[in-house]
């Protein structure tokens, strides 16, 4: 196995972090590190039941939109003990907007056994099962418990699961571990651009530039570009949407959505949408749809599992368009405001949502 170090340079500002050196010449250093970073060279593991050809033919029909018949394989499967089904059947169990259009009108038990291992009233994830053999599984578990999330993070990045990766990063930032945020950030190859707001957010936290964050979000000035630096306008807009208020309200920022929102690379689904329905308002379409967007999570259209399933074959998929359109919160409850910012836009999500069913 091939590791490429990251330069002496690199390694000493580090050091000089460790002992609480934060001037600002350091920072921009290791803004700059992150963003040039040789990678850590590692195969990807592999997922027990990966090979299947059942749970092959389950996916295939999961992607051409089969939702019922796909379900019911992938959970067949779960019970025979097939991890890749397992830990895939548990990941659309969590994300309402990949399901509830089939289960919601199933009884509780039927619903149950469909998504869920058995065991208490309402079941048990799937991952419970697949975590003693399958380190994936104990990784998406552990993220979600504050005392464990850098070593669930950097196996969710050794995985190949980027998008639960960098969700989880600001857990870790805001409760004092910023330096270890950026530390795991280092070690990861091929990271998005936008990966680069939460190496900002981790040096802000670390040198104290920002004094509160709260929560995961941020305040609203970072939806904008401040200084012309390294973080693009649009990538701080993968992380925090416009709101659809802030649309009315703020010509600043209705004009930043305007300009960027069809940039966001997490949002070439709707972008494919907007461009194929209503080119002529292409940029307010974007601005809308992105806007929508901000109740959601960050890569709001990532596959469910990125080591089962690569993001281009799900994008490619005829079930991304009913995905995004069932991501999408329910437009009727917007009023008139929407279609009279963009009727195709409303005329159009409005029909998906109706076709395809919404969360």
């Amino acid at each position: 196995m091939l590791v490429l170090l990251p330069p002496p340079w690199v390694v000493a500002t580090l050091n000089l972090l460790k002992i609480g050196v934060y001037m600002k010449t350091l920072q921009v250093l290791l803004f700059a590190a992150f963003c040039a970073l040789p990678a850590v060279v590692k195969a990807q593991p592999e997922i027990p039941g990966q090979d299947n050809a059942e749970f092959n033919r389950s996916m295939d029909l999961w992607l051409e939109g089969d939702d019922l018949l796909a379900l019911r394989s992938f959970s067949e499967l779960a019970q025979s003990g097939n991890s890749a089904a397992q830990v895939f059947l548990a990941r659309i169990a969590v994300h309402g907007h990949l399901h509830k259009h089939v289960t919601m009108d199933l009884p509780r038990a039927e619903r149950v056994a469909l998504l869920r291992q058995q065991g208490g009233l309402s079941g048990k994830s799937w991952l419970s099962a697949a975590q003693a053999d399958v380190p994936l599984a104990a990784a998406f578990l552990q993220a979600n418990r504050p005392g464990d999330k850098p070593a669930a993070i950097r196996a969710l990045f050794a995985y190949g699961e980027v998008s639960e990766g960098l969700r989880n990063l600001p857990g870790v930032i805001i409760t004092g571990q910023a330096k270890e945020a950026l530390e795991i950030l280092t070690e990861v190859k091929s990271l998005p651009p936008e990966a680069g707001v939460i190496a900002q957010m981790a040096l802000g936290e670390m040198n104290a530039a920002q004094s509160v964050y709260g929560s995961a979000r941020m305040p609203l000035d970072w939806r904008l570009p401040r200084d012309g630096g390294a973080v693009r306008a649009r990538d701080r807009m993968s992380w925090y949407p416009v709101s659809p208020r802030a649309l009315s309200e703020r010509r600043d920022l209705l004009q930043a959505a305007l300009i960027h929102a069809k940039s966001v690379p997490a949002w070439q689904p709707l972008l494919k949408i907007c461009s194929q329905s209503c080119a002529s308002t292409l940029d307010r379409c974007m601005a809308l749809g992105g806007s929508l967007l901000v109740l959601a999570p960050f890569h709001p259209f990532a596959s469910p599992s990125q080591a089962i399933l690569q993001q281009e074959r799900y994008w490619d998929s005829p079930r991304i368009t009913m995905d995004v359109a069932r991501r999408l919160p329910n437009l009727q409850e917007f009023g008139p405001w929407v279609r009279e910012f963009d009727a195709c836009f409303t005329d159009t999500f409005t029909d998906l949502q109706n076709s395809y069913g919404r969360y």
